[in-house]
């Protein structure tokens, strides 16, 4: 496996790079490694949803206020915050990241972790034989949309823009089977035209060429 969702990755990397809008990056992050924090930081299981939204706002937010969200609102004793603050400050080109995982060991007592981690490698091969491992980060604090989402997770965002991110997606292999009798693993992933527009009209004003309707 994993073929597929390095292509899904590689067409990101496609369009991103044909649109031209800015320097942009796909943040990676795995939903088993998101419940391997969870459970190696001694936090329930139960609040994995709250605890992963608050994870999330990382990237607008100082890892304090994340914190006190976490033992304040969501509940989580505080030497598990700690305990999770050792994980989601990790991010970097996939490779170093998933070596420095591996040397530290930190996923070692989450079997699912370990596997994810082993589909991490996978994709990293696939996206450097596709030419498209450069644009891809690997974030421990991207956690997003998990009420379906079961493998891979991304995001893609654009430096220096105020838009938020411009796409999104993930694996989804149990969302089809809940509305038919058979399991049919899924990935995907949207692009925000929306977003996408804004970027093109401001990169075309600031060149002062005329903004098509």
């Amino acid at each position: 496996g994993m073929i597929v969702d390095a292509e899904i990755l590689t067409i990101i990397h496609q369009i991103m790079t044909k649109l031209d809008v800015g320097k942009f990056e796909t943040k990676l992050c795995h939903r088993v490694l998101l419940e391997g924090i969870v459970v190696l930081s001694g936090a329930p299981l139960a609040k994995f949803k709250g605890i992963c939204s608050a994870i999330d706002k990382l990237d607008k937010e100082p890892w304090e206020a994340v914190a006190q969200e976490l033992i304040h609102e969501k509940g989580i004793d505080p030497a598990a915050v700690e305990k999770i603050k050792g994980f989601v400050q990790h991010r970097g080109k996939i490779d170093d990241m998933l070596a420095k995982l591996e040397q530290s060991g930190l996923f070692a007592n989450h079997p699912g972790s370990v596997k994810a981690i082993e589909e991490l490698k996978l994709v990293s091969k696939y996206l450097k034989l596709l030419n498209s491992y450069d644009s891809v980060t690997l974030d421990l604090s991207l956690a997003r949309g998990l009420d379906y989402y079961t493998g891979l997770i991304y995001e893609i965002v654009i430096e220096g823009s105020k838009v938020g991110s411009v796409g999104a997606g993930g694996r989804y292999d149990n969302l089809v089977g809940m509305f038919g009798s058979n399991e049919i693993p899924c990935i995907g992933l949207s692009i925000g035209i929306e977003r996408i527009f804004v970027l093109l009209e401001e990169k075309l004003k600031a060149a002062h060429q005329d903004v098509r309707k």
